[in-house]
């Protein structure tokens, strides 16, 4: 029987990243957002819920630039924007059915 985790931490193993789903991202701490509630997997659009679980591909600076090149940032509560268009931070990438969620190197 395939693994299946309820949140993104648990996919990622990180409290931060991106979802990127149907050409809009989201970057956000999964734990909280302004003080909402923990982002559980079938809260956020795009991720049924419960997420199975995926091994994750490596990605250079220049790969995760080119992965958000054409993408709409929608949220984005502490201005990462720019350094991860910059190449600032490498990361992980998963690819879900419905979505597709970053890992950055250097974040918790």
């Amino acid at each position: 029987m395939e693994e299946r985790i309820e949140t993104l931490q648990d996919l990622t193993g990180q409290e931060s990243g991106v979802v990127i789903y149907d050409n809009e991202a989201i970057i956000c701490n999964w734990s909280s957002i302004n003080g909402m509630p923990r982002l559980f997997a079938d809260g956020l659009v795009g991720l049924a819920e419960e997420i199975e679980s995926v091994d994750p591909k490596n990605l250079s600076a220049d790969e995760l630039v080119d992965l958000l090149d054409p993408v709409s940032i929608i949220y984005d509560a502490n201005d990462d924007e720019s350094g991860l268009r910059n190449g600032d931070y490498a990361g992980k990438v998963y690819i879900l059915p419905d979505a597709i969620v970053i890992a950055p190197e250097g974040w918790n």
